[in-house]
């Protein structure tokens, strides 16, 4: 081997190790190849364990996308529908009750139109309000029906109205809320049923011309009857007296609910 050139002693232990360099440089080519074939087939073998999961989530991505609704952007939530219950006066006549609540509170529903489908029938349309963050009773008396009938409650149509923080609406009390059993003269029967009374206070700062009053009374099987009074003429701090009694059966009565309700989106109720 020759002696003192750096590059010629370089070049010389090349060209006399070339078949050993060969050898090694395949050797570490099949070794990367290996590599690299391991390392794919335990990807796939991981992505396919997981492929049912990956699915899932994926799924559920989707449908939390399609529910999501950008309140931030103002845009309101849609009303909450809750149960309906028929009340049957008789075999051919009911009180119908259904709940609806606003989860927003950032948005009041100025106008809420509605109907009930009784069985295959709609009945006629009718509206009520709905202010932020607020559940209701919407009632409808004395409707013909069949024995033993499902009813529905259905919304036809919002009108959205951007609550205003300065205007917290009518506010109301209830006491003295009592009921005792009774009889009442139906159609020349006697019938068994409950007087309630109660007394109601405006206590808000408003005068207002009218306001609903829907009554739920339930009983430990649910609800067994309904009403709706409206009260003219309601001014700020004063109280009214209201009694009710059912021209059907009542009994076994655990509680009364009397929620008066106005609208905080109509002006020209107030006086």
């Amino acid at each position: 081997m020759p002696r003192g050139d750096l590059s010629l002693t370089i070049g010389y232990w090349l060209v006399s190790h070339k078949s050993t360099l060969q050898r090694w440089w395949a050797i570490l080519l099949m070794a990367v190849i290996l590599f690299g074939t391991l390392w794919v087939v335990i990807s796939m073998s991981v992505f396919v364990s997981q492929d049912s999961r990956v699915l899932e989530r994926t799924r559920q991505a989707a449908a939390a996308l399609t529910a999501y609704r950008p309140v931030n952007l103002g845009i309101p939530k849609d009303i909450d529908i809750g149960d309906t219950t028929v009340v049957q006066r008789d075999a051919s006549r009911a009180d119908i009750v259904g709940f609806i609540a606003n989860p927003n509170t950032l948005w009041g529903a100025s106008q809420v139109t509605y109907h009930f489908s009784i069985g295959p029938t709609p009945t006629p349309s009718a509206t009520v309000a709905l202010n932020p963050g607020e559940e209701r009773a919407v009632v409808i008396l004395n409707q013909t029906v069949e024995s033993d009938v499902a009813a529905s409650l259905v919304i036809d149509s919002v009108t959205w109205v951007r609550a205003s923080t300065g205007d917290r609406g009518g506010t109301f009390t209830v006491s003295e809320l009592i009921w005792a059993p009774t009889r009442v003269a139906v159609s020349g029967t006697t019938v068994e049923t409950i007087t309630m009374s109660a007394i109601l206070k405006n206590t808000s700062v408003y005068n207002y011309y009218r306001v609903d009053v829907p009554i739920v009374v339930r009983s430990e099987s649910g609800i067994i009857a309904v009403d709706e009074l409206r009260i003219d003429r309601w001014n700020s701090r004063e109280e009214k007296t209201v009694r009710v009694s059912w021209p059907y059966r009542v009994s076994g009565v655990k509680s009364i609910e009397i929620v008066p309700t106005v609208s905080r989106f109509d002006p020209g109720n107030r006086f």
